[in-house]
Formats: structure tokens, sequence, C-alpha cells
């Protein structure tokens, strides 16, 4: 009887080693998984560097055109890999005066100052706006095209020159297209439309 109760007595002893056995082994790999998450993530660090909210497209935008909520997102991105005057938010109301691709982040210089018209917003420093009326046969434009615009010299008709080189167009449609011209270059264009039809020519690369 008295072996019995050793034996048993051992056993009694054996169960509380072997479960802070295992709770041990469990803490080391725990800590073990831990570590390596960290050392993971610092490694990431070390690459990418820290992360930093960035306003980003979440589909592509053209030029002209007004960002609204659904156009723009927050994301946080490597601070290494977001280029000079990206939006950390705002944006919206504002207009594009460049394409946006979708995942782009979104900069300043990308946006016209806030209360600018679409149209507005598109007229470079230096330029003029002009609208030509579709008096005349012109190319099918659209905007961003680049364009001399060519008139009669005379108001006999008899000979052409050309009032207005690289003007780009802003808005196109069916009663004409609208472009923008220098500074230097407006009184001519006003008077050249004011005489009759002006005829943009599609320049190419």
């Amino acid at each position: 009887m008295s072996l019995l109760r050793a034996v048993a007595g051992l056993r009694w002893r054996a169960r509380p080693l072997l479960a802070w056995s295992v709770t041990a082994a469990l803490a080391l790999l725990t800590g073990a998984v831990v570590h390596a998450l960290v050392a993971r993530a610092e490694a990431e660090r070390a690459a990418y560097g820290t992360t930093t909210p960035v306003l980003t497209a979440t589909r592509s935008l053209p030029a002209g055109h007004v960002l609204t909520p659904g156009d723009v997102v927050v994301e946080e991105r490597p601070v290494g890999f977001v280029p000079d005057g990206a939006l950390a938010g705002g944006g919206v109301g504002r207009t594009l005066v460049a394409a946006v691709r979708r995942g782009e982040p979104v900069v300043d210089t990308r946006l016209a100052p806030a209360g600018l018209s679409p149209l507005a917003a598109l007229v470079p420093s230096g330029r003029r706006a002009v609208a030509l009326p579709a008096d005349a046969p012109a190319p099918a434009l659209a905007p961003g095209d680049v364009v001399d615009l060519v008139a009669a010299s005379d108001a006999g008709g008899l000979g052409a020159s050309v009032v207005a080189r690289g003007a780009t167009v802003l808005a196109a449609g069916d009663d004409g297209v609208t472009v923008a011209v220098t500074d230097a270059e407006l009184p001519a264009v006003v008077v050249a439309v004011l005489r009759g039809a002006v005829v943009p020519a599609l320049a190419g690369a």
C-alpha cells in the first residue's frame, strides 16, 4: 500500500511540473513570434520609412474635372514614395488643371485655386480664353489639343495668315471651341473672329 501511495504522489507532483513546462514552452514560442513580427516591422520601416496620409485618386480624372468626395480617398503611403506637394486631405470642390491617374497622389500643382470656374481654372498664366464659333471647317478637337489659328488676312478673304500659334483647346463642342491664346495674340484673334471665320489647324507632335 505504501508503494502505491508513493507512486501516486510522484504522479501528482509530475503533473504540475508538466503543466509548467508546457506553459514555459508556449511563452517562449509566443515571445519568438512577437520578436519576429517586430523585427519584420522594423525591417519594413527601415526599407520604406514611416507612413503619412496622402490624398489619392480613386479613378482616372481629366483636366477640368471638379473633385467630388467619391473621386479621392486618404491612404497611408511610405514617406519616401510621397511626391512633393501631395495633399493629406481636402481638395473636394477644386478643379484639376492636369489629368490624374487612378491611385496617383493629388498634388497642389494639379489643382486650380479655390473659387475658379472649371474653364477659368484651365487658362494658363499669361493667356486668355477666346471662343471660336463653329462657322468654319475644322478637325475634331478635344480639350488639350494644340492648334494654330488661321484667319483671312483682309476683309476680302484674299489670303490668310496665322494669328495665333500653339493655342490650347480648353473646351470643344458642336457650337465651337474655346482656346487659350497669349496676351500678345489676343487683339489679332479677336479682330479675326469679328471679321469672319477663324480656322483651327491641329498641330501634331
